[in-house]
């Protein structure tokens, strides 16, 4: 029910909203709705699109219990530009406050990636790569440092302009950037974020350092692709925001079960994942490599060789003034034949671990 009394709802654009997001807030808010998700207390729409020619309108919707709201988001692309409004309601149905959705977009999308580097990323991680320079960059760029104890940054693009322009407003930021190749960018990094809007593989999988975090920021579409063949297939496991989600829009699976035979009960969902808890079995020696994919049903994976042992670690609800902290050791050991364990939509991520076979008791 409405009130005709109640005071006028907020408008904000990018420019107001730019200067005033929390991005540790955003993520550990962020933490607690893909909780509710899984748990079910929170519920979220896939994407809706209407498209004709070059054109194409995008619509999805969601309740949070938590915060007593609901709202959705509502775009449209094409070749002569791109619309987008956020609006937000009350639970009474009163309008709160509508946005601009661009910067709103990119902050998300790097806080959801915080969540996944939190979660999955290698105890003790240090090194990142970030392919791509857009909009997005700068954000990714902030999150990397929140989420990791950063010491080297290393940023690939195909303009070296903006490439040498990222890096230097990210070390004005105090952030320890440098501009490489894409093979320097892998070798030995703990993370890599892909935010692109590539059609082809931006590295070799091969190149990945077993144990490393990839997250797959791009490819939002089918017909996109940022991650090749040989990176998903050395995914143990897979995660997305949206396990249903990915099967339609992220490009790097769907490549992967046209031409590899990839099977889609191998990709876990992000809610699933933080509301009921895991296990991640992460071998001693050599590191493990973990995969994750920042669009809806974006990937995240890590490769392993059986046969090793593996230490247990149990992932848990992390905010954020625990960061910077690896989870705590299990007391089991594994035959190398990785399982998620008890205890125990977004917009579409996709992590990897060390673990394999979850069926469909993860949603």
């Amino acid at each position: 029910m409405t009130d005709d009394h109640a005071p006028a709802a907020l408008s904000l654009s990018d420019s107001e909203i730019g200067g005033s997001i929390d991005l540790p807030a955003m993520t550990d808010e962020l933490l607690l709705a893909f909780a509710d998700l899984g748990s079910g207390t929170a519920v979220s729409t896939l994407r809706v699109r209407a498209q004709l020619d070059d054109l194409d309108v995008s619509a999805m919707s969601a309740y949070y219990p938590r915060r007593s709201v609901g709202g959705g988001k509502l775009y449209v692309n094409s070749p002569r530009g791109r619309g987008f409004i956020i609006v937000l309601f009350a639970d009474d149905g009163q309008l709160l406050a509508s946005f601009s959705g661009s910067v709103i977009t990119a902050a998300r999308t790097a806080a959801t990636t915080g969540i996944g580097v939190r979660l999955l990323a290698p105890p003790d991680s240090h090194t990142a790569a970030l392919f791509g320079t857009g909009e997005q960059a700068s954000w990714l760029a902030q999150v990397l440092m929140q989420e990791m104890d950063l010491r080297d940054l290393r940023i690939v693009g195909r303009s070296q302009h903006k490439a040498d322009a990222l890096a230097h407003w990210a070390t004005s930021n105090g952030i320890p950037a440098r501009v490489t190749d894409a093979h320097t960018a892998i070798t030995d990094a703990d993370v890599v974020v892909t935010a692109t809007a590539a059609y082809e593989p931006a590295f070799d999988g091969y190149w990945l350092t077993e144990g490393a975090l990839v997250v797959g920021v791009g490819s939002t579409k089918p017909y996109r692709q940022e991650l090749d063949l040989k990176t998903v297939r050395r995914a143990s496991l897979i995660g997305s925001d949206s396990a249903q989600g990915a099967t339609t829009e992220a490009g790097d699976p769907i490549h992967a079960a046209e031409h590899d035979g990839f099977a889609w009960s191998r990709v876990v969902g992000l809610g699933g994942l933080v509301s009921k808890g895991v296990i991640v079995w992460s071998r001693r020696r050599p590191k493990d490599t973990t995969l994750q994919d920042r669009r809806r049903g974006d990937i995240h994976s890590r490769t392993r060789k059986s046969g090793r042992p593996y230490d247990a670690f149990k992932v848990e609800f992390r905010l954020g003034h625990e960061r910077h902290q690896p989870p705590r050791r299990g007391n089991d050991r594994h035959d190398g034949q990785g399982r998620l364990f008890q205890p125990g939509v977004g917009d579409g991520q996709t992590r990897t671990a060390p673990l394999r076979e979850m069926g469909d008791k993860w949603s």
